[in-house]
């Protein structure tokens, strides 16, 4: 959970004092008053509320400065409450007083794990907090209380809305007293109800700290505008580093410039008047403006001249200034003091101008409208909860302020006709709106088939197996060039003979002109290897053919025990036609298994005229109050009847079974045939004359890995077993969101099926380059000399990688597909998108090899490392980054000691999260769930981070401009684009063309955290594979919008990488802009993915950049040899090395003595 520090400025009043005035006699100072926000005239009536029952005259307690007497509410007009606590002697310093305030009166809302609470409210010495709990439990932004601390009594003074009932405030509290350091208890109150005076009828006292507006103050926004101010030779910079900081400190993490951030309340900074400064100013200071107000007070030589208020929280830079000038000289005092602040108080330089910027108000437009089918689209330039006025219908109003908007217009259809406007609300209240527009959902049509041609097809099913397939299913994506195919009914297939063979085509991607971009392909196939021809043209008219009734599947119940031992059945019923051939049908089924927190999803896929079933079965923990549950067994039971059979594989390398055991056990069981039986134990299948059992988590002993207990292998194998409630079986300990898909086909004649998954159709490499559905793609050549070493290297890259897959025994049903070693042992969750890499090299080289290899990473890391299903709706789509377990929080911390030894936790972080490979496997195999997961992922970062966009470091925008761009290629849903849009946006403000801190310009300028820079004070630059990230985001935002200022961008980083980073002694980079930082080539080709097109871009206006090329064939052997088998590094070098592997290679071709 993360939390929320809310700082306000606090005073300690001494109370007992003759001289304490207090001029409504109520007990309360009227400096008290003051500070509490009562009006000092009128006295507060309390009501006791607690008592210490436990207090005995005459003896004292063990701490009675700490042990509170009673607890007393008074209302101060409004929803301002104070609550007053009286201890048993005077309140010492030291210590912690923590308020959990249950305001809804409601147990079952508020903070978690038996609170109910929605604020903690904080008191120590330095200052005060707030914690705030949405009704589910999540936290956010509030105040922090009002605190007075005077003798034996602390004043808490709060603004909140109590629950009222029968004229009274109702609700529940606890007060928690406690030694602040060494920490530890003292007294509290425990929780208990109480009954006060209701919210007041008479208005509450107006504080700095409660202001909207500022007063005496002008501001501007945007980094264009505030850093011309700052570079202005007529102005007066005042250093954040060289002034007086008080409850403020210099911030050292990532960060576009120097900043001091809040440590305590009622902080100040203090800066000097340089001597040769003298005249008229406006003094003003930057501020870094986040989530929550910000009350700064603008001070100088002690007397206030204007209070800046900052609550635009839009995660920008704001330069507020002084009004009216005034007249300073050297040696004055410019102080900046906190009243207030509801978010991270963050503070850079503060300046003296000597002219009144232009204010520049806020933005407030909606851009990019545009409807598409039943959907509208659009763009908030501040966060807003719109809403979507409707002709003839009701309104349709956004759950949250978002900036990223996508609404889907109910009972929209095909043909029908929408008028509509939306409108919005600014941060002050007025309404904006667009014009009334008109939409059409037109039914979509099909552009021409325009040219004819052929696509030549390969199978080559295992040899193992080729022997014994009959008409066996093959289901492939094929792609096409842009403006080819207009409709899946212009092509037809040929065998080697020329015969036409049976075929089911769809679309499942099409071009922004119509144009099918991929064409899944179903047909039948018997034998060994051969090839088939796949003609298109407008001459070509294949007729549809009939489909298959849903009423043909009985495919039993899902059985579940949970821990207590209690079986939960669902039964597979209720299909739905989810796509539908001559040639394959699939039906869809999904729900809850019966009365548990588990989900399934079924997908069934049946083949006219053949025995054979293929079923998808996703099982998976849902949502759910406990983060963690256990199982004790799940079966799939069939009514598929046989002869008595059995196998059992709990572990890699032993099976059991009727006929005998061994290591590694394949093939089917009797009808049953499940896919990579052994690589995804612990798996089980029984058969016999009443039916079959297919064990997807069979049952487990007490001891059945007891042997690795405190090895390696527990925490990297079987970090899931646990022992069930009893300790009597062991059983499967699951996080909310893991999923595992089982794929198990049917012989429904009771026959075993002689393969366990479709078989594939394979293109050649030049057809998937020509068809540029993967970008641009070098295809394997041993002529070419860059090419050929590329590949072999590839070639022997793989040959490691499955060489330590072995080694490391890189198996199981949740871990198998991923590799493991990430910082020594951590599972990799393929970072740098494993799959993608190897479906790229497939591609380009027709390897089934690779495209095998990327299967089965992307069926782990679609599954297993993707949350897909939460109790918070906003964990949907969450991909976990390397650690131990895949998804974390199975170990409270690291098994291995030291820094970077393995990860305990989970986390999420969109510069760890990609989905090009999930992608990439749907439009190869037609496999819808992969696509959804990458939409699912898409979504999630494209709706929550998209409020007041900003970002830390340059992978963060590179990452999220790679996925989002990868869900608009595959959808031209301009939802993607639109996000796209905002990041690129943000990014071209913050990049740094000017040499600065001395560093290169070009680049985007922050300071170095240690890891990249260890140096004191830490320089200020970039770390290069970050940059090399965000070029490749910012190189596919460009291929598909021609943004000429995004070109711009991405040539000033790759000179920037060159200039800054380039080290001739390695040919290569080193690995940031400190001078200290190692130097190699393992990260250029990462880097030259940008580079490189970079150049191409040149190229194109006639100029080539002869710096680019040379620095580009420089790095280019050393970069073939940096590669290696670990799954990190193979993978971030060929998931972009394809796309530019034809330019490295005209550069070594038409290489020149210039060049050398």
């Amino acid at each position: 959970m993360k939390t929320r520090c809310i700082l306000l400025a606090m005073c300690l009043v001494a109370c007992g004092s003759a001289a304490a005035q207090d001029a409504d006699r109520d007990g309360m100072s009227d400096a008290v008053e003051t500070l509490l926000g009562t009006d000092p005239q009128t006295p507060e009536t309390f009501t006791v509320i607690w008592e210490n029952k436990g207090l005995t005259p005459g003896k004292p307690p063990k701490d009675p400065g700490r042990t509170i007497r009673s607890i007393a509410i008074a209302n101060a007009g409004g929803n301002r409450f104070i609550w007053r606590a009286q201890f048993a002697a005077d309140y010492p310093p030291n210590s912690l007083l923590q308020l959990y305030l249950d305001s809804d009166n409601d147990k079952s809302t508020g903070r978690q794990g038996n609170h109910g609470c929605e604020f903690m409210l904080r008191r120590f010495d330095k200052g005060t907090s707030t914690q705030a709990f949405e009704r589910d439990g999540s936290s956010h932004s509030a105040p922090a209380p009002r605190v007075a601390v005077a003798g034996t009594f602390v004043y808490y003074s709060f603004d909140v809305d109590l629950a009222q009932a029968g004229g009274q405030s109702r609700f529940r509290m606890s007060l928690l007293s406690e030694v602040f350091e060494p920490h530890g208890p003292a007294h509290g109150t425990g929780y208990f109800a109480a009954a006060g005076p209701p919210i007041g009828s008479a208005p509450k006292i107006l504080m700095d700290a409660d202001r909207t507006e500022s007063v005496g103050i002008g501001q501007t926004c945007g980094l264009d505008q505030i850093e011309q101010l700052m570079e202005n030779p007529r102005n007066v910079v005042l250093p954040i580093r060289q002034c007086e900081l008080d409850g403020f400190r210099l911030d050292a993490r990532e960060y576009r410039a120097d900043n001091a951030v809040a440590t305590a309340a009622g902080g100040s900074i203090t800066a000097k008047v340089p001597a040769a400064a003298a005249g008229r100013f406006h003094a003003g200071f930057i501020l870094y403006d986040t989530g929550g107000r910000e009350a700064i007070a603008i001070e100088i030589n002690g007397k206030r001249r204007g209070l800046a208020v900052g609550r635009s929280d839009d995660n920008n830079q704001h330069l507020f200034f002084l009004s009216e000038a005034v007249e300073v000289k050297g040696g004055d005092e410019i102080r900046l003091r906190m009243i207030a602040s509801e978010g991270r108080c963050r503070i850079e330089d503060l300046v003296l101008l000597r002219d009144k910027p232009t204010p520049r108000p806020p933005l407030y437009e909606l851009r990019h409208v545009a409807a598409h089918e039943n959907r509208l689209t659009w763009i908030t330039t501040w966060t807003a909860r719109c809403t979507v006025q409707v002709d003839g219908a009701k309104p349709i109003i956004e759950d949250q302020p978002i900036q990223n908007h996508r609404v889907t217009i109910p009972g929209l259809k095909r043909g029908s006709r929408l008028r509509y406007r939306i409108t919005a609300e600014t941060r002050e209240g007025r309404s904006i709106a667009t014009d009334w527009r008109e939409h059409t959902w037109a039914a979509p049509s099909e552009p021409p088939t325009t040219k004819k041609g052929q696509v030549l097809l390969h199978v080559e099913p295992p040899a193992h197996v080729a022997g014994l397939l009959r008409g066996w299913p093959v289901t492939s994506g094929v792609p096409f060039p842009r403006g080819v195919l207009g409709s899946s009914r212009n092509v037809r297939l040929l065998d080697s003979a020329g015969k036409a063979v049976p075929l089911q085509a769809a679309v499942t991607g099409r071009w922004s002109d119509g144009s099918v971009k991929w064409l899944l392909l179903d047909f039948r196939h018997s034998g060994g290897p051969a090839d088939y021809v796949l003609e298109y043209g407008p001459a070509i008219q294949r007729p549809p053919g009939p489909t298959l009734e849903a009423s043909r599947l009985e495919l039993g119940e899902i059985v579940l025990t949970d821990d207590a031992g209690k079986q939960h059945t669902q039964a597979l019923t209720d299909w739905t036609e989810e796509e539908a051939g001559p040639l394959r049908t699939c039906f869809k089924a999904a729900g809850r298994i019966g009365q548990t927190s588990f989900a399934f999803e079924a997908r069934a896929h049946v083949y006219p005229g053949l025995p054979w079933v293929r079923v998808l079965l996703t099982t998976g923990h849902g949502e759910s109050k406990d983060e963690f549950t256990t199982l004790r067994n799940l079966a799939w039971r069939l009514p598929l009847a046989g002869r008595e059979r059995s196998v059992r594989q709990l572990r890699d390398d032993s099976f059991q079974s009727t006929d005998g055991g061994g290591k590694r056990f394949t093939g089917p069981v009797g009808a049953i045939h499940l896919r990579d039986f052994w690589l995804n134990y612990p798996k089980a299948v029984e058969v016999g004359p009443k039916g079959s059992t297919v064990w997807l988590m069979p049952p487990l002993a007490a001891d059945e890995y007891a042997g690795l207990k405190g090895k390696h292998d527990e925490h990297k194998l079987f970090f899931w077993f646990a022992l069930t409630d009893d300790g009597h079986e062991g059983g499967y300990r699951l996080r909310q969101g893991m999923t595992r898909t089982h794929e198990v086909w049917l012989g429904m004649d009771g026959k075993g099926p002689p393969l366990d998954r479709p078989v594939l159709a394979v293109a050649s490499p030049r057809w998937y380059a020509r068809s540029g559905a993967l970008g641009e793609l070098a295809v394997a050549d041993p002529d070419r000399a860059v090419i050929r070493e590329y590949d072999q290297k590839v070639a022997a890259t793989l040959k490691a990688y499955l060489a330590n897959r072995e080694r490391n025994r890189e198996y199981g049903m949740w871990n198998f597909g991923d590799w493991w070693g990430e910082r020594v042992i951590n599972w990799g969750n393929v970072e740098y998108d494993t799959q993608h890499a190897f479906f790229l090299q497939f591609a380009r080289s027709g390897d089934l090899r690779f495209f095998q290899a990327g299967e089965e990473a992307e069926l782990h890391n679609r599954d297993v490392d993707t949350v897909h299903y939460h109790r918070d709706a906003q964990r949907v789509g969450g991909a976990y980054a390397h650690c131990i377990g895949h998804v974390g929080n199975y170990y409270a911390k690291s098994p291995l000691p030291g820094r970077n030894q393995g990860t305990a936790g989970g986390h999420f972080s969109v510069s760890h999260t990609w989905c090009e490979g999930h992608i990439d496997h749907y439009f190869l195999t037609g496999d819808r769930r992969s696509l959804e997961t990458a939409l699912k992922i898409a979504d999630r970062y494209d709706t929550q981070l998209m409020r007041g966009y900003d970002f830390t470091n340059t992978r963060v925008p590179g990452w999220h401009l790679i996925l989002t761009m990868a869900a608009y290629r595959a959808t031209g849903d301009e939802f993607y684009l639109n996000a796209a849009r905002i990041i690129v946006e943000r990014v071209l403000e913050r990049q740094t063309p000017r040499p600065k801190f001395n560093t290169r310009g070009g680049g985007w300028r922050r300071m170095m955290v240690p890891g990249h820079c260890l140096c004191t004070p830490a320089h200020y630059g970039n770390a290069g594979f970050m940059v090399g990230v965000l070029l490749t985001g910012l190189k596919w935002y460009h291929i598909e919008t021609q943004d000429p200022r995004v070109a711009r961008s991405i040539a000033m980083g790759a000179h920037f990488l060159i200039d800054d980073m380039w080290a001739e002694e390695v040919n290569g980079f080193r690995y940031t802009s400190c001078p200290k930082s190692s130097a190699g080539a393992w990260s250029n080709f990462l880097l030259f993915d940008g580079i490189a097109y970079a150049y191409r871009l040149s190229q194109q206006a006639g100029k080539p950049d002869q710096k680019l090329a040379l620095h580009l064939r420089k790095g280019t052997a050393s970069g073939i040899q940096a590669m290696s088998g670990m799954g990190k590094s193979f993978s971030q070098f060929i998931r972009v090395t394809p796309h530019f592997l034809n330019v490295l290679a005209e550069l070594e071709d038409k290489s020149t003595d210039g060049l050398r």
